[in-house]
């Protein structure tokens, strides 16, 4: 991923494919600028992006190396956009550097099948049949948690950044994590059947 932006001044031949490598769980805006060096592939090579090599590692991988639990990236909003994006691009291959989150592993099966379905009826139909009994406050508890991630008045300078004090401080504050708690708590006297309460006591 160091070395993604566009060669400026380098010909490729034509007879070449290109597989960006980046960080896709930055860009939290159409012009953030990796998204910009995605874009300016596309402009010299339309159709020849044949394949992503993305890194749903990090944030898990900076915080691990640093000794800190990170601020999860639940991202099924922006991974639905993006995959619609690789679509109409003609992107057909992928290359997941790493681990995806539970629900981000789901959806990754669902949109490289199909990457226009809705991916607020499939959050629905994940929580439904994951948590049964408890699946409101438990996509409740997920949809605030990556509303916080994705939104770029979080983080200084609007760029998305890792580093423990930004996680703890920014994202994840004593008044979001007081009002999570208590979604957690409504999810667990919800579960109704064992493996309701099971899975809730996994995300817990």
């Amino acid at each position: 991923a160091d070395y993604t932006a566009f060669p400026a001044g380098v010909d490729l031949a034509t007879n070449m494919y290109v597989v960006p490598a980046m960080f896709t769980r930055s860009w939290l805006t159409d012009s953030y600028p990796e998204s910009l060096m995605y874009e300016d592939w596309q402009r010299q090579f339309p159709g020849r992006l044949m394949s992503m090599w993305i890194y749903p590692c990090f944030p898990v991988e900076t915080a691990t190396s640093q000794g800190f639990n990170c601020f999860p990236c639940f991202e099924g909003h922006a991974l639905a956009k993006d995959f619609k994006r690789f679509a109409a691009d003609r992107v057909k291959g992928f290359m997941p550097c790493g681990a995806y989150e539970l629900v981000e592993y789901w959806l990754y099966g669902k949109l490289t099948d199909d990457a226009g379905q809705d991916v607020d009826a499939l959050l629905n139909e994940f929580f439904t049949r994951f948590y049964g009994a408890a699946a409101e406050p438990m996509k409740q508890l997920y949809l605030a948690i990556e509303a916080t991630y994705w939104n770029p008045t979080n983080y200084p300078n609007g760029q998305q950044n890792s580093a423990e004090a930004i996680a703890w401080d920014n994202l994840g504050t004593a008044e979001r994590m007081t009002a999570w708690q208590a979604l957690v708590d409504a999810a667990g006297a919800a579960a109704a059947t064992d493996a309701d309460k099971a899975r809730v006591a996994l995300f817990r």
